[in-house]
C-alpha cells in the first residue's frame, strides 16, 4: 500500500507539472492589456518579461524531470543511500520553490484582478506616436470627433489616446500557474514526508533489507 501511495503521488506530480508547463508557455511574454503597452521599459512593466517567462518555463521542465527521476530512483534502480538522500533533498527544495512561485504568481493574479476593476471598466489609456493622432491644426475639424472615429482611440485628458483593456486571458493564465504551483507544493511536500517516514520500508537504512520487501506490498 505504501508503494501505491508513493507511485500515485509521483503520478499526480507528473500531471500537475505538465499542466504547469502548458500554462507557463501561455503566460510567458503575456501582456496585461489588449493591445500591449508600448514604450521602452513600459512594455516590460505591463507584461511578463522574458526573464520571468524563462524562469517559469524552465522551472516547470525541472519539475517534470524530477517526477521521472523520483520514479527511477525508487522503483527502477538499485537501492542507494546517496541517491535516496539527493532525492529527498531535491523534493523538499522543489516544494519550497513551488510555494514561493505560487505566492508570486498569486500576487500577480490579484494585481490583474485589481487592474480589471480600475474605474469599474478595466480600461487604461496611452499616448503613442503615430497612433490616435488628430489634425489639431485644422480649425474645421473637431479633434474629439476625429479621435473617437477610431474605435481604438478615445479623447482623454485633452488628448487623443489609445485604449488599453485588461486581457482576460492573462487572468486565466496566471490563475492556472498559481493553482498548479500550489498543487505541486502540496504533493512535493507530501512526497518528502513519505520518503522521510518510510525510509526503513524502502530498505535504505540497512544493508540487509532490500527494496523488494517494500515493492512487494504494492
Amino acid at each position: 500500500m505504501k508503494a501505491v501511495s508513493i507511485k500515485g503521488c509521483i503520478g499526480i506530480l507528473f500531471f500537475c507539472s505538465i499542466g504547469l508547463f502548458i500554462s507557463s508557455c501561455f503566460s510567458a511574454r503575456q501582456c496585461y492589456t489588449i493591445p500591449c503597452h508600448q514604450g521602452s521599459g513600459l512594455d516590460m512593466l505591463w507584461s511578463v518579461h522574458d526573464g520571468q517567462g524563462f524562469q517559469l518555463v524552465v522551472t516547470s521542465m525541472v519539475v517534470i524531470a524530477h517526477s521521472f527521476a523520483a520514479y527511477g530512483v525508487l522503483f527502477k534502480s538499485p537501492a542507494s543511500e546517496i541517491k535516496y538522500g539527493i532525492l529527498v533533498a531535491v523534493t523538499a527544495t522543489l516544494a519550497f520553490i513551488m510555494l514561493l512561485q505560487g505566492a508570486v504568481w498569486g500576487v500577480k493574479t490579484t494585481m490583474i484582478s485589481d487592474l480589471s476593476n480600475n474605474n469599474g471598466t478595466g480600461v487604461f489609456y496611452q499616448i503613442v506616436d503615430n497612433e490616435c493622432v488628430t489634425n489639431t491644426s485644422s480649425r474645421s475639424s473637431d479633434p474629439v470627433l476625429e479621435c473617437e472615429n477610431d474605435k481604438n482611440c478615445k479623447w482623454y485628458h485633452e488628448k487623443c489616446q489609445r485604449i488599453l483593456k485588461i486581457d482576460p486571458q492573462a487572468t486565466a493564465d496566471f490563475t492556472a500557474v498559481t493553482a498548479f504551483s500550489f498543487l505541486l507544493f502540496g504533493f512535493q511536500a507530501l512526497l518528502s514526508t513519505f520518503l522521510l517516514c518510510w525510509k526503513a520500508d524502502l530498505g535504505i537504512s540497512t544493508t540487509t533489507r532490500r527494496r523488494e520487501q517494500f515493492t512487494g506490498d504494492a
